[in-house]
C-alpha cells in the first residue's frame, strides 16, 4: 500500500541536510515499527521518496512524501505512530493513500514560497511594481554554462503579504530558486531574509 505524507520542518531543524532529513525517517519508521517495504535486489533499501529537497535553512509547512507499506494501515495510525517518534521540527501533518503510478518527483509542476521581509508592504508593493515595468532575465550558472531566464516565465505568481512575499515558481528545466526570486526583488543583501515553503504543487 502506498501513502502520500505532507509534512513540516520548523525552525529547530532547518539547517539539516536532506539526506539526513531521510535517515532521520529512516530511524522514525525502525522506532514506530512501521512495515515499510523493501527494494530488491543486493543492496534492498526503504521504499520511500521525498517529492523535493528542502534547502538549507529553509523551513516547510508543505514537504511531500510517497512511502510504500507491506501491510495496509489506517492514514491516521502512520501520522500517529510517526509523530510520536519524530524529534521535534518534524512533523507529519497530512496522511492519504496514493495511487498514482508516476513518481512523486516527476510530479511537481510549482512551488510555493513565502519568502519573509523586513520591510513594509507600500515598499514591498513598490518593488514588485518595478519589476512588473522591467521583466528582468536572471543570469543562472548551469553545468552546460550560464543561461539567461525570464524572470516572469519561471514565476506563475507573486503577491505582497504584509511584510512578505507569496511566490509561486514553475519547476523545470527553467525553474528560480526562491533566493533568486528575492534577489530581483530585493537586491543582493538577503541577511534576515526567512525562506518557507508552503506548499508542492502536483500535476
Amino acid at each position: 500500500m502506498k501513502y502520500l505524507l505532507k509534512y513540516s520542518r520548523g525552525a529547530e531543524l532547518k539547517y539539516i541536510s536532506h539526506l539526513d532529513t531521510i535517515r532521520v525517517f529512516e530511524r522514525a519508521f525502525r522506532r514506530a515499527g512501521m512495515p515499510v517495504a523493501f527494494s530488491e535486489g543486493f543492496n534492498p533499501h526503504p521504499k520511500f521518496s521525498i517529492a523535493l529537497p528542502l534547502a538549507l535553512g529553509h523551513e516547510s509547512f508543505g514537504e511531500l512524501m510517497e512511502l510504500t507499506l507491506n501491510q495496509n494501515l489506517a492514514p491516521v495510525e502512520v501520522k500517529q505512530r510517526l509523530n510520536e517518534v519524530l524529534p521535534k521540527g518534524l512533523e507529519v501533518l497530512e496522511v492519504k493513500e496514493y495511487h498514482d503510478n508516476k513518481s512523486l518527483m516527476s510530479r511537481v509542476n510549482k512551488v510555493v514560497y513565502r519568502i519573509k521581509t523586513n520591510l513594509l508592504k507600500e515598499k514591498l508593493l513598490e518593488k514588485k511594481n518595478r519589476l512588473l515595468r522591467e521583466s528582468p532575465q536572471i543570469l543562472k550558472k548551469t553545468k552546460r554554462g550560464e543561461k539567461r531566464i525570464d524572470f516572469w516565465q519561471a514565476v506563475d505568481s507573486l503577491e505582497v503579504v504584509e511584510d512578505s512575499i507569496r511566490v509561486v515558481i514553475r519547476v523545470g528545466e527553467n525553474s528560480l530558486r526562491p533566493e533568486e526570486v528575492a534577489r530581483a526583488l530585493l537586491g543582493e543583501d538577503l541577511d534576515n531574509i526567512n525562506f518557507i515553503r508552503e506548499e508542492i504543487i502536483l500535476s
